[in-house]
């Protein structure tokens, strides 16, 4: 029974530590390293999953990219990333022009929702968070 736990635990942990890194494109891995440096002041930083999102945006079937920094800790001198204020974060938009990610938003916003569909609206909440803001991408830019 001891080596049958064991085996399961074994496993558990091997399933739990796979890290969503190995998930991302060598571009999103690239540009979100990037963003924890800058974040960090180029001191160690780590970003959650969660805000490190490679998803469709533009309808085209290519994987876009957001970055929320509200999820990006660092060791120091921040524990939170520079760029971020009292509530609102910076949030980078890129969209995929062939093997690049390019930069299309930098909007300030307390949270970042995506919705459904093909071309999917991004909810941004502003600072004073007494509105949403509502953009999608209209084959140029998110309007």
């Amino acid at each position: 029974m001891r080596v049958y736990l064991a085996s399961l635990a074994a496993m558990l942990l091997v399933l739990t530590t796979v890290t969503p890194a190995s998930a991302y494109s060598k571009a999103a891995l690239y540009l979100i390293r990037q963003q924890i440096s800058d974040a960090c002041n180029d001191s160690p930083g780590k970003i959650d999953p969660e805000s490190a999102i490679e998803r469709d945006l533009t309808g085209d079937g290519k994987a876009d990219l957001i970055i929320n920094h509200d999820g990006i800790q660092c060791a120091a001198p921040f524990s939170r990333s520079g760029y971020c204020g009292i509530r609102a974060c910076s949030v980078y938009v890129y969209v995929r022009e062939g093997a690049l990610l390019v930069e299309k938003l930098d909007i300030l916003s307390v949270s970042v929702t995506i919705g459904q569909g093909k071309i999917p609206v991004l909810t941004f909440i502003p600072h004073d968070m007494t509105r949403k803001i509502n953009l999608r991408w209209n084959g140029r830019a998110f309007k």
